[in-house]
């Protein structure tokens, strides 16, 4: 398993970084810099980052990107870079745009209730809790520092529900729709003819694909998004079992057999997502015109000292959990 996995498998730990799903928009540039002090790893405007914060989010997502890959994935990262400097990149990442979040709420006068700073509070007891006192010396956060840590995230995940809140959530049936159909393509317009032929005669869809179709003819999903306005002309008005006439796009000859027109759960799903796309691109207006205003600075060398030791046992990786369930309305 080469290290270019780790990036393709990213997706697998997205739960972990829930209030980022929004931020699809500009980096938060961070600069080269040394002459922070000797605890601050990061600085954007007035906030900052200590070592031991980033040490702890470190950790979490070291440990869960070893949970789903695997233990080998530590050494055979070796042989394609350096595993623990990808994680610490994407740990520096996330706490920029963390970071940035919690400024713009306090610019916008966005604040916890009080209910949310106790629910901070309980999720730092039971992650500390969790700790072993060898986990407790290594990460050398005091309970106090975490909950401060859990309520910049919930700020910031608060300014994301907030922001993206008012899209419209109404998306119709042919907007959302998901087809699940067969295909066949050829890329000759005499092969083309063949396939009509053939099915003209009353052929099976099937075996017309399987003697012609240079491409396979399983079922697959096919959703309105992805579908050029060709495709979805031609077939949004035909019925089950129905079979298109031949459409022909980038210089290929495509014809399909629609197993099923409109996919009840998938269509739903899919509305879910496309409303969920909406809101994101509702907040990115507003987070890449922040971005562009502020400041950051980070500490290159302290950065290169988020590493676990051989001799240290640290299995902790359940920090973004608990968030999710203290701070339910958030995370879903």
């Amino acid at each position: 398993m080469k290290f270019k996995r780790i990036r393709a498998l990213a997706v697998l730990l997205a739960v972990v970084m829930i209030i980022m799903t929004g931020c699809k928009g500009k980096k938060v540039e961070v600069a080269w810099e040394t002459k922070l002090n000797d605890t601050t790893l990061l600085k954007i405007e007035r906030e900052t980052v200590s070592l031991d914060e980033a040490r702890l989010i470190f950790i979490n997502y070291r440990n869960l990107y070893i949970k789903a890959l695997g233990d080998e994935i530590v050494g055979e990262a070796e042989s394609d870079g350096d595993f623990e400097q990808y994680i610490r990149s994407t740990v520096l990442s996330e706490l920029a745009k963390m970071k940035t979040m919690v400024i713009l709420a306090t610019e916008k006068g966005i604040e916890l209730t009080n209910e949310e700073q106790m629910a901070a509070e309980k999720a730092a007891d039971v992650y500390y809790g969790g700790l072993s006192d060898e986990e407790k010396d290594y990460i050398s956060l005091s309970k106090e520092s975490i909950a401060e840590l859990y309520a910049d995230y919930a700020l910031a995940a608060k300014l994301y529900t907030m922001l993206s809140g008012g899209v419209n959530a109404e998306v119709s049936d042919d907007d959302a729709r998901v087809m699940i159909v067969r295909q066949i393509m050829v890329s000759t317009q005499a092969d083309a003819n063949k396939v009509q032929e053939r099915l003209d005669a009353g052929a099976e869809f099937t075996d017309v694909a399987n003697s012609l179709s240079e491409v396979s003819s399983r079922e697959f999903k096919l959703y309105r998004q992805k579908m050029s306005d060709v495709v979805y002309m031609a077939l949004s008005t035909l019925d089950d079992d129905a079979v298109s006439a031949c459409i022909k796009e980038n210089d290929k000859f495509y014809f399909y057999y629609v197993v099923s027109k409109i996919d009840r759960e998938l269509t739903e799903e899919n509305k879910l997502v496309i409303v969920h796309e909406r809101a994101k691109a509702a907040f990115d207006d507003v987070y890449d015109d922040a971005v562009s205003n502020m400041n950051s600075t980070y500490n290159e060398s302290l950065l290169n000292e988020l590493t676990i030791e051989d001799d240290v046992k640290c299995e902790t990786s359940n920090f973004f959990s608990i968030f999710s369930k203290y701070f339910t309305k958030y995370a879903e």
